[in-house]
């Protein structure tokens, strides 16, 4: 079963909306957990002057990896809307390559 080209350009901007959505949530994050470590430092043992830094390092880390995706998705979802366009405009053929 073949699918029609613009679904399946709609689908890969979907997974990079999905994965920007998850890097903006990482990034919001990572602030949440630096204002719990400076304020709950004491009270809450997992926000430990030990723990917090990691925490953070790690969803930094993660912010950016879902980032990488996302561009990656996104970039090949514009490269198929742009021969779409242009199957449309000129009725080029186009390729069943990447």
């Amino acid at each position: 079963m073949t699918k029609n080209p613009d679904t399946v350009c709609t689908e890969v901007y979907n997974i990079a909306k999905i994965n920007f959505n998850c890097s903006i949530g990482c990034k919001i994050a990572v602030y949440l957990v630096g204002i719990a470590g400076v304020f709950f430092a004491d009270s809450i043992p997992a926000f430990s002057p030990l723990i917090a830094p990691i925490l953070v390092f790690l969803l930094v880390v993660g912010s950016e990896v879902f980032q990488f995706i996302s561009d990656n998705y996104k970039s090949s979802a514009e490269a198929l809307r742009r021969k779409l366009d242009l199957s449309d405009s000129f009725g080029w053929q186009v390729s069943k390559k990447r």
